[in-house]
């Protein structure tokens, strides 16, 4: 398997918000890519959420964003999973397809869907711990 530049994947720099949050920008084939974070408090569970945004200039059919490995992925409600019993990640898509996960014999993976319409796509990410 092909990775970075070799797989046609290329950072294309980063800008600050207002509060000086960065957002990082990718390159990928023919598909940019906007990802940016954001710490969100909380008493007990502190957990950040992270904003994708796809627009592709070509028509990409079955892809898939590899949200997370680990030794156990279980299901935890709606839209939600358990990453080795630590980490929850719940996600807000803009499709009816959803995350699956992708056993082999050492890993798991969370693999979740990018379903360009009309060449875009947004996914937000919430991970807690």
């Amino acid at each position: 398997d092909k990775s970075g530049k070799e797989a046609d994947y290329g950072f294309k720099g980063y800008w600050l918000d207002s509060q000086r949050r960065p957002k990082f920008m990718y390159r990928f084939l023919a598909m940019d890519v906007e990802d940016y974070w954001m710490a969100i408090p909380g008493e007990l569970d502190a957990s950040f959420r992270r904003f994708l945004q796809f627009d592709s200039k070509a028509h990409y059919t079955n892809l898939w964003m590899r949200a997370a490995t680990g030794t156990t992925i279980e299901e935890h409600g709606a839209d939600a999973f358990l990453i080795d019993k630590r980490v929850i990640m719940s996600f807000e898509l803009d499709t009816d397809k959803r995350p699956v996960i992708q056993i082999s014999p050492n890993q798991q993976a969370l693999l979740v869907p990018i379903d360009l319409q009309h060449g875009k796509a947004s996914i937000t990410q919430e991970i807690k711990w």
